[in-house]
């Protein structure tokens, strides 16, 4: 619990001063460090764990493959992959997930969503992402439609993928309906997915929806003004 609320040293020395050390204890003390982005601490505990003679189990693995997707360490996340298999660990929407967080390969990605027998958003927005980040904007935008299909309620991360996806297309009139998704389904936006609207905007070339959007937000970040310094005109150097 205490790992969950991000008080890692605390709890690392609760853990070592406590007299139970069993395996929830270090699944909580793993994916603390993992969600902490402390994948190597994170590593280190479970060696420490497997030391101890404790059994893993799919918790476990999901701290420990979230770990290796971060450290970018494939070759070490596919021999845990193998120790998944091999040892028939039942796929949970959360491992799954974890394991397409880590190949990232649209390929891989797409054979472990397929294979999923339940998605949640969070798979969704896992492989919406993954084509995203690839720059297949066309496919991501028809995956969030096979969401929609699926009857899979979209949360702020699928608008914010949706959104890039039309920045990367330049497709103004998807970007603005996405928009008015947003307002229609009472999704709140956020400093990212302000930032997202506004950089739909801009690079679709209506600054002064842009602007408007940026003025509205709530709350700003560097990559809320980076994108509307870029392109407003107001900027420009002649």
């Amino acid at each position: 619990m205490l790992a969950s609320m991000g008080e890692l040293e605390l709890a690392r020395k609760v853990f070592d001063e406590g007299c139970v050390r069993n395996l929830v204890s270090w699944n909580s003390l793993i994916n603390g460090y993992a969600r902490s982005g402390k994948a190597n601490e994170a590593l280190s505990i479970y060696e420490e764990m497997i030391k101890e003679q404790v059994n893993w189990d799919e918790v476990t693995m999901i701290g420990v493959i979230s770990s290796c997707a971060q450290l970018e360490k494939l070759k070490l996340g596919t021999e845990f992959h193998r120790y998944i298999e091999q040892n028939g660990l039942n796929l949970t929407i959360p491992l799954a997930n974890a394991l397409m967080d880590m190949y990232g390969l649209l390929d891989t990605a797409m054979k472990f969503f397929c294979a999923m027998p339940e998605k949640n958003v969070v798979t969704w927005n896992a492989i919406i992402g993954s084509y995203v980040k690839a720059e297949h904007s066309k496919a991501a935008l028809f995956l969030f439609h096979e969401m929609q299909a699926s009857n899979i309620k979209p949360d702020g991360v699928t608008m914010v993928h949706c959104l890039s996806a039309c920045s990367q297309l330049g497709a103004l009139e998807i970007g603005i309906w996405v928009h008015h998704y947003i307002e229609k389904y009472n999704i709140p936006v956020d400093v990212v997915l302000g930032t997202a609207l506004v950089d739909m905007y801009a690079k679709c070339g209506n600054i002064m929806k842009a602007l408007q959007v940026f003025h509205e937000m709530p709350g700003r970040n560097s990559l809320t003004w980076t994108a509307i310094i870029w392109f407003s005109p107001s900027w420009e150097t002649t």
